[in-house]
């Protein structure tokens, strides 16, 4: 590979990088064809995307994005997980794909600009979806004022029972005369 070539990869891979929410890696030694195929499609799905780079091409792409400790701990055959919609779908879809494939082997990564280890993408992985999120969130705000109103109202249809009560009790008397 020419060195123009090298340095259109690395600045395409910069590109991604800059566009992704969420960056990191796994080693992917072991996988099929098929299972590596798999899992391109579900990312995609997801607005997400695998991708292989040589180590040192990724070293200078990482540097040049600021994400030096990463960039540090490139050993091996490692694939790239770029998250671009939110950074929650790339990990969920990784991490569901390595429960059945014990080859995938999820190291750390990059979230926010800031480095995120395993625990931390682990964590991403397991929120709920966002749909999910913003009916929990919706209900948090309107749970007070659903609270609030039916206190509010309990004196009144107190009042309206016992106005009630009171006129079926003259109407039984008038009855009775």
């Amino acid at each position: 590979m020419t060195t123009k070539a090298k340095e259109k990869k690395v600045e395409n891979f910069v590109e991604l990088l800059q566009n992704a929410k969420i960056a990191f890696v796994a080693e992917y030694h072991g996988l099929t064809v098929e299972q590596v195929s798999q899992l391109r499609r579900d990312l995609r799905e997801n607005d997400s995307e695998m991708k292989i780079i040589k180590n040192t091409l990724a070293k200078h792409a990482l540097n040049k994005v600021g994400y030096t400790d990463f960039a540090d701990q490139l050993v091996g055959p490692l694939a790239f997980f770029l998250g671009y919609e939110t950074a929650v779908e790339a990990p969920k879809v990784v991490f569901d794909f390595a429960k059945e494939n014990n080859n995938l082997k999820i190291k750390s990564g990059y979230y926010s600009g800031k480095p995120a280890d395993f625990s931390l993408l682990k964590e991403l992985a397991d929120l709920p979806p966002l749909d999910q999120l913003r009916i929990r969130f919706t209900h948090m705000l309107s749970s007070p004022t659903k609270q609030f109103f039916t206190t509010v109202q309990a004196p009144l249809k107190q009042f309206v029972f016992t106005l009630d009560a009171l006129k079926k009790k003259l109407e039984e008397s008038e009855s009775e005369n």
